[in-house]
C-alpha cells in the first residue's frame, strides 16, 4: 500500500471514530515497545527519531505523524491495521544469533555481582576498540 493512500486509510479511520473510541496510543506503543524488549532510545533509532521524541509518542501526543506508522509497524513486525486498532497483537521476540554467546551470558548471570562487573568491564573494552 503505498503512502499516501495509507495516509488516507488513516485519516479515514480517525475521522469515523469518536475521540473516546480511539485506543491510547501513547500506552499502546509503550507496551509494543516493553514487549519487543526495546528501549526508548533502540526504537528511537530504528525510527531514526530522537529519544525525546518516543517520549513525546508515549506520554503526550494522541498520535504520530502518519508517515512515520509505517516504520513503527515495521519495527514491531506488525501491520498499520494492527498498530492503530488496538488489539492484542503478540510481538516475537527476536531470536539470538548466536546461541553459545547466549549461554555464556546466562552463566554470567549466575556470577556473583563482584564477578558480573569484571565481565561486563571486559565487554565495554572490547565493545570500545570496534566502535
Amino acid at each position: 500500500m503505498n503512502a499516501l493512500k495509507m495516509s488516507a486509510n488513516v485519516f479515514l479511520f480517525m475521522a469515523h471514530k469518536k475521540k473516546n473510541d480511539l485506543p491510547d496510543f501513547g500506552e499502546r506503543l509503550i507496551h509494543l515497545r516493553k514487549q519487543a524488549r526495546l528501549t526508548q532510545t533502540d526504537l528511537a533509532g530504528q525510527l531514526g527519531v530522537t529519544q525525546r521524541v518516543i517520549t513525546y509518542y508515549e506520554n503526550e501526543s494522541n498520535w504520530p505523524p502518519a508517515h512515520l506508522l509505517p516504520k513503527i509497524a515495521k519495527v514491531f513486525d506488525i501491520s498499520v491495521d494492527q498498530l492503530m486498532s488496538g488489539e492484542d497483537v503478540q510481538i516475537q521476540e527476536p531470536k539470538p544469533v548466536n546461541k553459545r554467546l547466549l549461554k555464556r551470558l546466562e552463566i554470567v548471570e549466575k556470577l556473583p555481582s563482584q564477578d558480573q562487573r569484571m565481565v561486563l568491564r571486559l565487554i565495554d573494552t572490547l565493545a570500545a576498540k570496534t566502535s
